[in-house]
């Protein structure tokens, strides 16, 4: 369901799509993990759930660049994101439960945004864990709600009113699944709630407006993670 959902969201912008937005998120990884990972041409790099281009189209430093979704048929089918693609990047469609890769193949493991798509999350973890090297780090973003917000989209859950986003994570049992799964930050920032909330009362967007006024902002969450 959450991909026949990303798949139409996708198809209907195609012709409105920029990768832009991947280039600046690229800038954004870039100053995050400075001081703190090198890119070059020896980093090998995997972005989980990089959807029609992914953020490795634009980390050109590092010559070996995979990229997963499991709508990599859909993507690659679709000269408006093709044309915009690095043909340094290697594609393929997988889903992140059960990654084709060999154990520790990564320097760096890439997501953004992904992980509440999937469908079982923990294994999800697990599998950025095998894959990624001992001394490998995790770039990873994501939009956590806090325990009201839960509340609300837990409640409206049995209508389905999000078909794309199947998991509703706070910060709090985000940092927990990562625990578990033995994955320690070693740097960490966040938008705010107040901030996120200010953002969909003037948006302009019904949808947005909504939930301003029942009170659901997202806050992003964004940590550099590496192994314990």
């Amino acid at each position: 369901m959450a991909q026949d959902y990303e798949r139409t969201w996708w198809n209907i912008r195609k012709n409105e799509v920029d990768f832009n937005f991947y280039a600046a998120y690229a800038r954004e990884l870039r100053s995050f993990v400075d001081g703190l990972l090198r890119l070059n041409a020896e980093t090998q790099v995997l972005e989980i759930g990089s959807g029609a281009g992914g953020i490795v189209t634009f980390l050109t430093e590092c010559k070996v660049r995979f990229a997963i979704d499991p709508l990599e048929m859909f993507y690659s089918s679709v000269k408006e994101f093709t044309r915009q693609r690095d043909i340094g990047v290697r594609y393929a469609c997988a889903r992140g439960e059960e990654l084709p890769f060999a154990d520790e193949a990564f320097d760096l493991v890439l997501m953004d945004n992904a992980l509440d798509h999937c469908e079982n999350i923990d294994r999800v973890v697990q599998e950025v864990r095998r894959v990624l090297k001992t001394d490998g780090k995790v770039f990873f973003k994501q939009n956590v709600y806090h325990g009201w917000g839960w509340l609300v989209r837990s409640a409206l859950e049995p209508w389905i009113i999000d078909r794309g986003h199947p998991h509703t994570l706070t910060r709090r049992n985000l940092q927990r699944l990562l625990r578990r799964n033995k994955f320690v930050p070693i740097k960490a920032s966040r938008t705010g709630y107040l901030r996120a909330w200010g953002q969909d009362l003037l948006s302009g967007s019904m949808k947005r407006l909504v939930k301003a006024l029942l009170v659901v902002p997202r806050d992003k969450v964004t940590y550099l993670l590496q192994r314990e």
